[in-house]
Order: C-alpha cells, then sequence, then structure tokens
C-alpha cells in the first residue's frame, strides 16, 4: 500500500496506532493530538517520530498542512458511561468534544475515520444522544450528509480475556462507494488468531506475571455479594476491588475474565484463599499491548519510568489493540482501491 498521513485523536498511549501498524498500514507522516501529560510522554517514547498537535480544540490551527489519509479517536467517554455522571454530549462536557473531533473531520476530510466511544452512549439521556453521534459525524457543519457511517458494538472478550464493550463508528466520503467494513463476524475473529504470530492470551490465568500472590490488605476472600446473592469464587475469577460489597453488576465476579478496566484498574484475581491486585503488565495484556507498553515516557527530552498509578490510567482509558487489529485488517484493502 502507499503511505499515509495519519492523526491519533485523544491518543492516550497509541492503542490504535499499534493496531494500525500490527494490520500492516504503512505511514508517511504520523500526529496525535492529546493533553494528558503521561499520555503524550508514553506516545512520544513509543512512538518517536510521530508529530505532536495539540489538544483537539487545537488540531485544526495547529499546522498540518498534509491531507489527512485517516483520522481515529475515541472520544471522552466519563458523561456517556453507565459509570459516570450520565450528562451526556453537552457543552462544556468531556464527551462534548465529539464535536471538535468533527470539525477536524470537517477541516481536512480524510479518508476514513475510526471513531469508538461506551455502550453507555446508546441509552444515555434516553438516546438523544446516540441519535446526535450519528448525525453529527455524517453531516458534520453542514445541511447535507458529509459521510456515509457504519456502526457495530464489538466486545474485547472475543478477543481478549476482558469484557469490555465499545461502540466502534466507520466514517467514509458520501459517494465515494467504499466497500462496507462492517460486521465484524466469528470469523474474523478465528482468522486473527489463526494468522497471529505473536503470544495469545485467552484467559486470565494465561496473563498472569510470575508475581507472588499476596492477601490483598490482609484479608482472605472466598465469596463477593452480588445481586443474586453470594457467589463463591473460583481460582483465576476478578472481582473490582472498588466496588466488593456491591449489589450492581459493577461488583460482581468475573468467570476467568476481567471486568471491563477503568482508569484504577481495581480488579483483583483470586489465587486459592487470596486476592491480589492485577499488575501493569497483566492490564496491559488484557488490552492486547506488549509487555511494559506503557511503563516509560519521555519528559522534556528525559526518558523516566511512569508510576503504576498513571500507567493503570493510561491502561483503563485505552482501546484493546488486538479488537482494533481486526477492525484495521479490514480497512486497509480500502487504501490499496
Amino acid at each position: 500500500m502507499k503511505k499515509i498521513n495519519y492523526l491519533d485523536g485523544f491518543s492516550g498511549y497509541g492503542g490504535f496506532h499499534l493496531a494500525l501498524d500490527r494490520a500492516g498500514f504503512q505511514f508517511d507522516k504520523t500526529y496525535f493530538s492529546e493533553i494528558d501529560k503521561f499520555a503524550i510522554a508514553n506516545y512520544t517514547y513509543n512512538y518517536p517520530n510521530s508529530i505532536y498537535a495539540g489538544s483537539i480544540k487545537d488540531v485544526p490551527r495547529n499546522g498540518i498542512v498534509e491531507k489527512l489519509d485517516l483520522f481515529t479517536f475515541g472520544w471522552p467517554c466519563q458523561d456517556n458511561s453507565i459509570a459516570g455522571k450520565r450528562k451526556g454530549q453537552q457543552p462544556n462536557t468531556r464527551s462534548g468534544l465529539l464535536y471538535n473531533a468533527v470539525e477536524v473531520i470537517d477541516k481536512f476530510r480524510p479518508r476514513i475515520f475510526i471513531a469508538e466511544n461506551v455502550e453507555g452512549l446508546r441509552s444515555v439521556r434516553q438516546g438523544i444522544d446516540f441519535v446526535e453521534s450519528f448525525k453529527v459525524l455524517s453531516f458534520l457543519n453542514s445541511n447535507c450528509p458529509q459521510y456515509d457511517i457504519e456502526m457495530q458494538l464489538l466486545n474485547t472478550r472475543s478477543v481478549l480475556p476482558q469484557n469490555r464493550m465499545r461502540l466502534y463508528f466507520i466514517g467514509h466520503p458520501r459517494g465515494n462507494g467504499g466497500r462496507k467494513v462492517f460486521p465484524i463476524t466469528e470469523n474474523d475473529f478465528l482468522d486473527n488468531k489463526s494468522r497471529s504470530n505473536k503470544k495469545e492470551v485467552h484467559n486470565v490465568a494465561q496473563a498472569m506475571t510470575a508475581n507472588q500472590f499476596d492477601s490483598w490488605n490482609g484479608n482472605f476472600i472466598i465469596e463477593a455479594n452480588t445481586k443474586k446473592g453470594y457467589k463463591i469464587a473460583q481460582e483465576n475469577d476478578t472481582i473490582n476491588l472498588a466496588r466488593m460489597n456491591s449489589l450492581t453488576r459493577r461488583g460482581r465476579i468475573g468467570k476467568g475474565i476481567a471486568n471491563t478496566l477503568d482508569t484504577k484498574c481495581e480488579q483483583g484475581v483470586f489465587k486459592g484463599n487470596s486476592i491480589r491486585r492485577l499488575t501493569p503488565i497483566e492490564c496491559e495484556r488484557l488490552q492486547g499491548l506488549p509487555d511494559n507498553f506503557t511503563k516509560h515516557g519521555i519528559f522534556t527530552g528525559i526518558i523516566k519510568e511512569i508510576s503504576d498509578r498513571q500507567r493503570y490510567k493510561l491502561t483503563g482509558n485505552g482501546v484493546s489493540a488486538t479488537l482494533v487489529e481486526i477492525i484495521a485488517k479490514k480497512i486497509l484493502p480500502l487504501f490499496n482501491d
């Protein structure tokens, strides 16, 4: 394929970029947009040739002069998530930054864009913002549709041992007759596994490092409270440590898989009578990242290690690279047409 110009919006640790690399994309110039200093430092370390384009609000005015072929972004989900305050994509909310991403699309008119957000977008504000997302991504700032939009709800669990439901949107310029990418099917998941040469992680036990199992806060736990009562935890089950006594589904035990990683990655894994927190490396594996992908950053020209706290935040905020790789492989032929 020919080399393309690429912008990674709300880039985080660069999960989209990693997936595109694995899928075989080749780049002329790459840009990334982010405001978190640890994410910027980590991205700069992993992708030293990428050009920092500022915040998403600044991108349209920040010196990108080339035509962008591909734009990826997972816009902030805090106000859409069932774990958040459910304000929706209103002005002055984090999730409202979708409209700034649309401004980027409107200016650069990429050949393809991929967007991602939480499943909760479908229900926030009685579904109004879900419909609005389709409308704004399609119409941009015009009275006529500018992009055709595909959408599919996908679960990381199809390829990795983490229950993580996410909505993926793909935009094609209207009238270009671009071939469809969705739906991603079970055959795509199986095909990805058969062609993969990297170590596969199919259950939490495989994601475990050699670290010793220690009792969490000195407590021994063999059962957890759930909406349906008490459920016995088996070895290699996981539990949300922040909500161990919760009666809602966010406190449930994950049977051999991890529940959705959040920005604190407060999940424990059972071993015998003990439970311990997942390590940063284990969380990276559950997102399809190489070991220690979030460990280092470049801060004012100096390579430094990133704290575990910030590594958990980076991991919980990111996209699942293995899942995005499957989407990227189906998009790749579009750039050869």
